[in-house]
C-alpha cells in the first residue's frame, strides 16, 4: 500500500525513510487516500479491485455496504466495464499513463448521465513491469451540466434574435458592432460580415449618422432605455429604434415601419377597395376564416359555412376552430400546426374539414397565417384560406390508379421479355453450340451442309429475338446511348470485313468509298452506329441480286454541329413510293411479295430510324423501283477542334485491318454451374478443348459445395462460371454468397437475358464479367484466359475497389 501511495503521490516519496516510520507513513497516506475529495482506486491485471476509497464508491454509485475490494470491475460496475475497462487495459499494455479522460455514463441508482474526469497511472513492480493500475476520478457533473445549460441558453437566445422580425444590433463599450441579426442586415442592405467589427459611426455613415450618435450617447449617459425615429435617406426607410444600455455597451432594435405606414395610408384611403375585397372573400369558393390565437372563430365566409354545415346566421362565439376539422387531424394541428404558427407566423398542412351536421370529411390544404395590426390598435388574429380538394383528390386517385396499371403493365412486359429472352436464347445457344461441335467432327460435304443450314437458321432466330428486344427497349425508353470517342477507320473496317462474307455469297462487289477527308476520331456511340450500318448494308446485300453495294462516307464540317454522313447505295430491286411509306413501321416490309421473296421480320429499319433519332441524327431514303436504293445517315459529332482529320492514305492502312483475338491455351481449373445439361456440355467442351480442367454442376447450391470442397483440398478453382437463372439457388445469390465467404477468384456470369439492368444485376451481385448466350467459343476462351492469365487476385481486388465492388466495362 505504501508503494502504491508513493507512486500515486510522488511528492510524498522520501529517500531514506526508516522502517520504523514506514508504518506510520503508510497509515497517514491511507487515511489521506480514504478521506480525499477525489475518487482513488487500484486494480490488478484481472481488473480486480485492490484498493478503493469511499469517494470513488460514491461517484460510481456503489452502496457503502457492498465492499468492492477483491471483486472484479465488471462484477461491481457492470454498466461501466465498457467505459473505463479499456483505459485500464491500455495502461497495462503500454505502461503509459492516460491523463484527463472525460467519460459519461448512467450509474447504478441513477437515471441521469454523470460526467467524470479520470486519469490512469501504471504502478510499477521492482522489475519495471506494470503490477497494477491506479485511477484518480473527479466528478465534474455539475460544471459540465452548467456549461451545457449555458451553451443551450446561448443557442436559444441566438435563435430568438434570428427569428424576430425586428432588426437587432449590439455594440461593445468601444462602440464596435459585435452582433447583427439577419433582419438588421436586410434592413440596412449590408452583409452581416461587413458590419461586424465596424464602429457605430462606420455602420451609420450617412446623413442619419448624427441622430444615431446623439441618441446612442444619450442612452449611455443616462443609462436608461430610449426610443426614437430615424430616417435613412440612402435606403429610403423610416426606422423605429429602441436602445437599451448595458455594462458591455448598448443593444438596439430596429423596425422598418416605412412599408407599414404606407400600407395603412393606402388602406385608409381605399375603403371602397376594402369593401370590394370583403365581397370577394365572402363569395370565394374556398374556405376563408379568421380566428383568435386561442382558436375562437371570428369569421367564416359563405363557402366555408356550407362546407362545415353552419347556418348563415349561426353564431361562432364560444366555439373552437378544431370543431370544424376531422378528429384524426386534431393531434397534428395542436402539436405541429399551432406551434409553427406561433413561432413562424404561418403554417401549411393537409387537413380535412368536418361537416358538423352530416359528419362528412372534406380534404383540404390548410394555409394559416398571422395578421397583426401595425398600429397595435387591433388584436392579433389568425386567418386561413383553404381550398376544397375533394375533386382534385378524386382525379389524383384516378390518375394514380391509371399510372399503377401502366406501371404494372410495363413491369409485366419487361418480365415477359426477359423470360422470353432467356427461354429462347438458351435453346438457341445449345443449337448453335452443338452445330459448331458437329462441324468440328463432320467431313462429309452433305452432312456439313445440313448442319450449316441448322446453324444459319439458328443465327437468324437469334437476330430476330435481338431485334425484338431492341425495339421493346427503345419503345420503353430503356435503351441507353453511350457516347465515347471511337476510331472511325477501325469502325468502318470492322463493318466491311463482317459484311464481305455475305456479299461474296451472292457474288456482289462490296465497296468502301471515302469522299475527301474524314475525322480519324469521332465522339458517338460506336456500338449503335455499327448496328445501324450493319443493318443497312445487310439489307442492301439481301435485296441486291447483281451489281454492287457501296458504303460511302463524307465529313460535313460546314454544318452546325459538324456531321458524318454515311450513304449505303445498292443496285437492287428498289422500291415504289407506296412501299417507301410503309418501310419504317415495325414488322412491315414493302409488301407481301418482298416478304415472300427475301424473307425477314421487318424490324431492322424501324430500329435503325429510332437509333438514329436517339443519336440526334437523321435517316433519309431515296429509291426507285428497279433502280436501286440509297439510304443516308447523318450523325452529329464533336466540334472539329476536338478531332484530328485523317487523310485518305491513313484510312486504308494498317489501322483499319480487322482485329482478331489470339487463340488462347488454358491451364486452369474452371467450375461451371448451369441447370441446362446441353449448355454445361458445350461450355465444358469449349474450355477443355483449350486445355482447361472443368467441373460442371447443376445449380448454385452444388456450386457452393464444390467451391468449398476445392478450397479445403487446397485446389481452389481459378474461375467460376455461373448461370444467372438456376433452380434452388440462382446465380445472383450464389455469387453474393461466394463473395461473403471470402472467395476472391473471378466469377463470370452466364446469362441469356438481354434487357436493361441484367448486366448491372450480375455485377452488383459480385461477378467480375459476363458472357451472353449463345456462347461464342473464341470470346469465351479468351475471357477465361484474361482472368486466369492476365490478372492477379490483387489486381482484381483493386479493380473491384475502384469500381465500387463491380467492374465498369467488360474486358473484351
Amino acid at each position: 500500500m505504501l508503494r502504491f501511495l508513493q507512486q500515486l503521490f510522488p511528492s510524498l516519496r522520501q529517500q531514506g525513510v526508516s522502517k520504523s516510520r514506514s508504518y506510520g507513513c503508510q497509515t497517514e497516506l491511507e487515511f489521506l487516500c480514504d478521506k480525499a475529495p477525489i475518487g482513488v482506486c487500484m486494480v490488478d491485471r484481472d481488473l480486480r479491485f485492490l484498493r478503493v476509497n469511499q469517494r470513488l464508491a460514491d461517484i460510481y454509485g456503489v452502496p457503502r455496504e457492498e465492499a468492492p475490494l477483491g471483486k472484479l470491475l465488471g462484477e461491481v460496475l457492470p454498466s461501466l466495464i465498457d467505459v473505463v475497462g479499456p483505459y485500464f487495459k491500455q495502461v497495462f499494455r503500454t505502461g503509459q499513463a492516460v491523463i484527463d479522460v472525460e467519460t459519461c455514463c448512467v450509474t447504478a441508482g441513477s437515471d441521469v448521465p454523470q460526467y467524470w474526469l479520470a486519469s490512469y497511472h501504471p504502478l510499477l513492480a521492482e522489475d519495471g513491469s506494470v503490477a497494477a493500475v491506479s485511477s484518480i476520478v473527479q466528478d465534474v457533473t455539475k460544471p459540465t451540466r452548467y456549461q451545457q445549460n449555458l451553451e443551450s441558453a446561448n443557442h436559444r437566445i441566438h435563435d430568438i434574435l434570428e427569428s424576430i422580425t425586428d432588426g437587432f444590433m449590439s455594440f461593445d463599450a468601444q462602440w464596435h458592432c459585435c452582433y447583427v441579426n439577419r433582419t438588421a442586415s436586410s434592413i440596412f442592405q449590408v452583409p452581416v460580415e461587413d458590419m461586424l467589427g465596424k464602429s457605430v459611426w462606420e455602420v451609420f455613415s450617412e446623413s442619419a449618422e448624427s441622430i444615431f450618435r446623439e441618441k446612442f450617447q444619450q442612452t449611455r449617459q443616462t443609462n436608461l432605455p430610449l426610443k426614437f425615429e430615424a430616417y435613412a435617406p440612402r435606403l429610403g426607410v423610416l426606422l423605429d429604434c429602441r436602445c437599451y444600455p448595458s455594462e458591455e455597451g448598448i443593444s438596439v432594435f430596429f423596425v422598418d415601419n416605412t412599408q407599414t405606414r404606407k400600407t395603412l395610408q393606402r388602406l385608409r384611403k381605399s375603403e371602397s377597395e376594402l369593401r370590394r375585397l370583403a365581397a370577394v372573400v365572402e363569395t370565394c369558393n374556398d374556405f376563408v376564416g379568421i380566428c383568435k390565437p386561442d382558436g375562437e372563430p371570428i369569421y367564416i365566409n359563405q363557402a366555408g359555412r356550407e362546407l362545415v354545415g353552419l347556418e348563415q346566421d349561426e353564431a361562432l362565439t364560444g366555439t373552437n376552430f378544431l370543431r370544424y376539422f376531422a378528429p384524426e387531424d386534431h393531434a397534428q394541428m395542436t402539436s405541429v400546426g399551432i406551434p409553427a404558427i406561433k413561432k413562424n407566423g404561418r403554417w401549411k398542412g393537409a387537413v380535412r374539414f368536418k361537416n358538423i351536421v352530416t359528419g362528412e370529411c372534406t380534404p383540404s390544404h390548410w394555409n394559416v397565417f398571422v395578421i397583426k395590426d401595425p398600429e397595435g390598435d387591433l388584436p392579433e388574429v389568425w386567418a386561413t384560406v383553404s381550398p376544397d380538394l375533394s375533386e382534385q383528390r378524386r382525379m389524383e386517385d384516378v390518375l394514380r390508379a391509371s399510372e399503377q396499371r401502366a406501371l404494372q403493365a410495363n413491369v409485366a412486359k419487361s418480365e415477359f421479355l426477359a423470360n422470353m429472352s432467356h427461354e429462347i436464347r438458351t435453346p438457341i445457344a445449345a443449337i448453335l453450340g452443338y452445330a459448331d461441335l458437329l462441324l468440328s467432327y463432320l467431313e462429309d460435304a452433305d452432312n456439313r451442309s445440313c448442319v450449316m443450314v441448322m446453324k444459319k437458321n439458328g443465327e437468324y432466330l437469334l437476330e430476330l429475338i435481338n431485334d425484338i428486344l431492341d425495339l421493346s427497349r427503345i419503345e420503353a425508353g430503356k435503351l441507353e446511348i453511350d457516347v465515347q470517342i471511337c476510331e472511325l477507320p477501325r469502325l468502318l473496317s470492322d463493318i466491311i470485313s463482317l459484311m464481305q462474307v455475305r456479299a461474296q455469297e451472292k457474288k456482289l462487289e462490296l465497296r468502301l468509298r471515302i469522299d475527301g477527308c474524314i475525322p480519324r476520331y469521332v465522339r458517338t456511340d460506336a456500338t449503335r452506329v455499327r448496328q445501324i450500318l450493319i443493318n443497312l448494308v445487310g439489307n442492301a446485300i439481301k435485296f441486291t441480286d447483281c451489281g454492287y453495294v457501296e458504303l460511302a462516307i463524307r465529313f460535313c464540317a460546314d454544318r452546325e454541329p459538324p456531321t458524318i454522313a454515311f450513304d449505303v447505295v445498292d443496285t437492287g430491286v428498289g422500291m415504289t413510293a407506296k412501299q417507301q411509306s410503309r418501310l419504317f413501321q415495325p414488322f412491315t416490309q414493302g409488301d407481301n411479295s418482298v416478304t415472300r421473296a427475301y424473307g425477314g421480320s421487318g424490324l431492322g429499319l424501324a430500329i435503325c430510324r429510332r437509333l438514329v433519332e436517339m443519336l440526334h441524327g437523321k435517316l433519309t431514303l431515296r429509291s426507285e423501283s428497279g433502280q436501286g436504293t440509297k439510304f443516308c445517315v447523318q450523325l452529329p459529332i464533336a466540334d472539329p477542334q476536338d478531332v484530328t482529320v485523317a487523310t485518305l492514305e491513313h484510312q486504308l492502312g494498317s489501322e483499319v485491318k480487322p482485329t482478331t483475338l489470339r487463340r488462347r491455351r488454358l491451364n486452369c481449373r474452371v467450375l461451371i454451374a448451369d441447370d441446362r445439361r446441353e449448355v454445361r456440355f458445350i461450355s465444358q467442351h469449349f474450355l477443355e478443348a483449350s486445355g482447361a480442367t472443368v467441373t460442371a454442376v447443376e445449380d448454385g447450391s452444388l456450386a457452393l459445395t464444390a467451391v468449398q470442397s476445392a478450397v479445403q483440398r487446397g485446389e481452389p478453382f481459378d474461375v467460376v462460371v455461373l448461370d444467372m437463372q438456376m433452380p434452388i439457388l440462382d446465380g445472383y445469390q450464389t455469387a453474393t454468397e461466394l463473395r461473403a465467404r471470402g472467395i476472391e477468384q473471378p466469377i463470370i456470369a452466364l446469362t441469356a437475358d438481354a434487357m436493361k439492368g441484367d448486366r448491372e444485376r450480375c455485377l452488383s451481385a459480385g461477378c467480375d464479367d459476363y458472357v451472353s448466350k449463345p456462347i461464342q467459343q473464341s470470346l469465351f476462351v479468351e475471357m477465361i484466359g484474361v482472368y486466369t492469365q492476365d490478372f492477379s487476385i490483387e489486381q482484381l481486388r483493386e479493380r473491384r475497389r475502384k469500381n465500387g465492388g463491380a467492374f465498369g466495362k467488360t474486358l473484351l
